[in-house]
């Protein structure tokens, strides 16, 4: 029996704020997305949809695997959590306690709960979020339980109760080895990984799952405290260049990029 535990987040939409709310926010000294339509995080949703089919794979090799989900997260993770229910996590549990600009917290109370239970041959993670975006609650999650943790996976496969076979970006390139378990995984930008939809017969099966909710206590509190705001703008400058001649049009590039510096 292979063990697997997913620690995602849902987050809000950032791209539905609008550039006024955002100076709003900015003049308020404080952020207001409550009303924020909120969703998976992308890379966590990649880990989700890459455990699911690690699953089918391991089946189809006579492997059984058990897969559990926790979300460092309020409410908002709840539809999440029955969505999960419904593909199959026979556990969806929300951490209380949480941080999202101090991964060192989230990633201490996300290994507390993981101690806590049965032990886990894989733990599986986003490689970072929309909010924060520190990269580090993966490798805080492994330093905390003295396992080993592979970042910017791709993809993984089951080889026996005891391996499975990663492949990750390192330096540019992809490489495949085969893993010992216990290992915390990190995944990356993997395309085509949307999360699957539940049938309504998996729904109905599922409707009446208890969500469990996890309180850790001795998490260190968090002395970060948000002082300022600002908006950060964007924009871009474009400048013609008549193109009717195209030794003109090279000759007036090159000559942009000599003020530049960019060429000599």
């Amino acid at each position: 029996m292979i063990t697997i535990t997913n620690c995602f987040k849902v987050e809000p939409d950032l791209d539905k704020v609008s550039e006024e709310e955002w100076r709003i926010c900015e003049a308020k000294g404080e952020i207001d997305l409550s009303y924020i339509k909120s969703r998976i995080n992308l890379q966590d949703e990649s880990a989700l949809e890459l455990t699911l089919r690690f699953r089918e794979h391991a089946a189809s090799e006579g492997l059984n695997c058990r897969l559990s989900a926790v979300s460092a997260g309020d409410g908002k993770v709840t539809s999440t959590l029955q969505t999960l229910a419904a593909l199959g996590f026979t556990r969806t549990d929300r951490t209380l306690k949480f941080d999202d600009f101090n991964p060192e917290i989230t990633g201490e109370v996300l290994a507390d709960y993981l101690s806590n239970n049965d032990r886990q041959d894989l733990i599986i993670c986003g490689g970072q979020s929309g909010c924060g975006s520190s990269r580090a609650v993966p490798l805080y999650i492994a330093y905390k339980l003295n396992i080993p943790c592979i970042i910017n996976v791709k993809d993984f496969v089951p080889v026996d109760n005891d391996h499975i076979r990663v492949s990750y970006v390192m330096d540019g390139m992809e490489i495949t080895d085969t893993v010992k378990m216990p290992v915390v995984l990190a995944v990356g930008d993997v395309q085509q990984t949307y999360l699957r939809v539940p049938t309504l017969k998996q729904r109905m099966e599922a409707a009446n799952r208890k969500i469990e909710e996890y309180d850790e206590n001795s998490a260190t509190p968090s002395e970060l405290k948000l002082k300022k705001l600002r908006f950060v703008e964007q924009k871009r400058e474009s400048e013609l260049i008549d193109g009717s001649n195209p030794v003109k049009g090279a000759a007036a590039i090159y000559e942009r990029l000599k003020r530049e510096g960019m060429v000599e």
